[in-house]
């Protein structure tokens, strides 16, 4: 097929606004998606680390752990501000160590639950680097507490990046790379997770508690299958 020049030079002139119009949709995406990812999110932080919390806590799991080699029945309820206390005081110990040995150009900085009715929404700050590309991303992620096959699952629920909502289907790619922020606390999940119980409840004051039992609590097991 042999083009006239002037039929080659309205072609020409069609094909680059058509690869200009592209390069800045694209160029407005890619923005817009940046913009969202790497958003600074309003999200109502644990205040300051009391020291009775800190205290608290490490008084709590010391008694509960003992209970559980000794098959004394028992159990503690903690607060959301005694869990961040002790997710605080587990970081300071582990995150020098895991920044020193780690390559990944994702670095965990803090991390806080928040609990709800049906689980909790846990929040990474992660140090995102890429070359000379370094950028603070929060994400966050609604788990339920769900009893399954004999032992308890943190079953998510919903994903955010910044404030960009993450769809269900982009799930295993986000885990695929932020995902290795988590693995400091693959221990402590699957203690928690193999525990005889677990409950989230409100306590005389409202307030939302974490309770841990050393032994399997019919009334709690009940609750959960339903």
């Amino acid at each position: 097929m042999i083009f006239k020049p002037n039929r080659f030079k309205i072609w020409l002139r069609w094909f680059c606004w058509i690869l200009l119009a592209v390069l800045v949709v694209g160029g407005a995406v890619g923005t817009y998606l940046y913009m969202q990812v790497t958003a600074s999110v309003s999200i109502s932080d644990t205040p300051a680390m009391k020291v009775e919390d800190s205290t608290e806590i490490t008084r709590k799991l010391t008694l509960f752990e003992e209970a559980l080699r000794t098959g004394r029945k028992g159990f503690v309820h903690l607060s959301q501000g005694e869990i961040n206390a002790y997710v605080e005081q587990f970081l300071a110990k582990e995150l020098p160590n895991a920044a020193t040995n780690s390559t990944s150009p994702y670095q965990l900085l803090k991390a806080r639950a928040f609990l709800t009715a049906e689980g909790f929404l846990w929040v990474s700050w992660i140090q995102a680097t890429w070359k000379k590309w370094s950028r603070e991303v929060v994400w966050q992620r609604a788990f339920d507490l769900v009893w399954a096959t004999n032992q308890w699952d943190l079953r998510l629920r919903s994903m955010y990046v910044g404030q960009m909502r993450i769809p269900e289907r982009y799930w295993t790619h986000a885990n695929r790379y932020l995902g290795e922020t988590d693995k400091l606390f693959t221990e402590r999940t699957k203690w928690f997770t193999s525990l005889p119980a677990v409950q989230i409840w409100t306590n005389d004051f409202l307030k939302l508690e974490l309770k841990l039992y050393n032994y399997p609590d019919t009334n709690v097991l009940k609750e959960a299958r339903q």
